[in-house]
């Protein structure tokens, strides 16, 4: 996903989306199950320090819109996340909710 390394922890990363969006928890909960699922589907999914950041932006971003009643424009995602543009944002989301099979549900037992 990324050509360099992230200089930002990944803690960091996650505590400005948590300082900068009013979500709920569980948008964060789906986040992390929409990673899992990535990692369980994809076995040539490789996480690391060129990528974590943009696959936790990207799952986020999904697990706002599916949790939430009002969503985030990609536009502010992307400036929130250091992205380039709400375009990438958006190719982002596309490629995850491919990889996902476009299956964002997940069950209430999960939460």
């Amino acid at each position: 996903f990324s050509k360099v390394r992230q200089s930002i922890s990944l803690k960091d990363y996650i505590n400005r989306f948590m300082k900068s969006l009013d979500v709920s928890p569980s948008a964060y909960v789906a986040a992390f199950v929409y990673l899992r699922r990535l990692e369980e589907r994809d076995g040539t999914l490789c996480v690391n320090s060129f990528n974590v950041h943009r696959l936790f932006v990207t799952a986020l971003h999904l697990g706002v819109k599916y949790t939430e009643d009002v969503g985030y424009s990609s536009g502010l995602i992307a400036a929130i996340g250091g992205l380039r543009s709400a375009g990438e944002v958006n190719d982002l989301e596309r490629l995850m909710m491919k990889m996902l099979n476009y299956d964002l549900f997940i069950d209430p037992k999960v939460f």
